[in-house]
């Protein structure tokens, strides 16, 4: 399963690079918004990561390339900054790189 994902992300993430330690990696990524839809489906799913705020951006990224609250991802001219991020896994396989992101100097849900 963890080959079919790293397959998905290279056919049809953007590019994204990852702002960490003064480092600039790229990395081929989802970075979407979080719609009214899709944030009822993650409150479902994920509600034991806790409380999701409205206004954030999902990243799904590589397993290789992990990514820390606080780093920085930058996408099509615009940076987000990492608020949550978790690595998913299932059969006791690691699959992927899951996390919440704001827009930089934009609103941020956890510091209103």
């Amino acid at each position: 399963m963890k080959e079919e994902i790293a397959a998905i992300l290279q056919d049809y993430g953007d590019r994204v690079e990852l702002l960490q330690e003064g480092e600039t990696v790229p990395v081929r990524a989802f970075l979407q918004p979080v719609t009214s839809k899709s944030w009822q489906n993650m409150e479902h799913v994920f509600n034991g990561m806790g409380r999701i705020e409205r206004g954030q951006y999902l990243y799904l990224g590589p397993i290789e390339q992990p990514i820390y609250v606080g780093d920085q991802l930058r996408c099509h001219g615009v940076r987000y900054i990492v608020r949550k991020a978790e690595c998913i896994r299932a059969a006791d396989e690691e699959l992927y790189q899951w996390a919440l992101c704001v827009r930089k100097g934009g609103e941020d849900p956890w510091n209103s």
